[in-house]
């Protein structure tokens, strides 16, 4: 018996359903390759660090630090320290607090890691954000000098992130100072507490490190 021939419906079907998987499968790749142009421009930050790797340092000393303090938390006295190292304990409810007069311009901390390393990330939590009230009546950090352990330095700005319904908020620091076993952060402006009864001290809560 002889085979039936195909009819041009059918062929027409047949080539309007390749041309549609064909156009999908090419929709799709452009879809992925855009996506992935897309992430390898935007810069890692503090919600997405992409392949970049957190180091932990292995000292924290400042030039000068405020003294123990008594804090009222939900009416009970509570001390609180505030020396360099509780701005990388992990908590953003504790700070560093420079010690000297007026708003610490000029005052440091310096990290050390265990070896050298190409550090492209701070995610910075600037002021005292423990609550809205001390991170409102305290200074925060306007800008910062980086130094590198072979003195190369840059300057970055931090904004004054904080608000009444949230104050832990990590921001982006992008530092440009190559590979390094120690970086140095210095104040260089502040922004002022408000109110009547505002502090003259300037504090960091919290700061992580990211390595290429």
């Amino acid at each position: 018996m002889a085979e039936k021939e195909t009819s041009g419906w059918s062929k027409f079907g047949w080539i309007l359903v390749q041309g549609v998987v064909v156009t999908v499968g090419f929709g799709m790749v452009a879809l992925l390759t855009s996506r992935w142009v897309e992430n390898q421009l935007v810069p890692p930050d503090c919600t997405d660090q992409k392949s970049l790797t957190k180091v932990e340092p292995t000292d924290a000393q400042a030039s000068s630090v405020l003294g123990n303090e008594i804090v009222s938390i939900e009416g009970e006295p509570t001390e609180f320290s505030y020396t360099a190292d509780m701005a990388v304990d992990g908590d953003t409810g504790t700070a560093w607090a420079e010690g000297a007069d007026g708003q610490g311009v000029g005052e440091s901390i310096t990290f050390k890691f265990p070896d050298t390393q190409n550090i492209v990330l701070l995610c910075v939590v600037n002021g005292y954000a423990l609550k809205p009230d001390l991170y409102n009546r305290n200074s925060r950090i306007r800008q910062l000098q980086i130094t590198g352990g072979d003195d190369r330095t840059q300057v970055v700005t931090l904004a004054d992130a904080g608000s009444q319904e949230r104050v832990a908020v990590f921001q982006p620091a992008y530092p440009d100072v190559g590979g390094t076993d120690e970086l140095t952060l210095e104040i260089l402006s502040t922004y002022a507490g408000t109110g009547h009864n505002r502090f003259g001290d300037t504090l960091l809560s919290e700061i992580e490190f990211w390595a290429e």
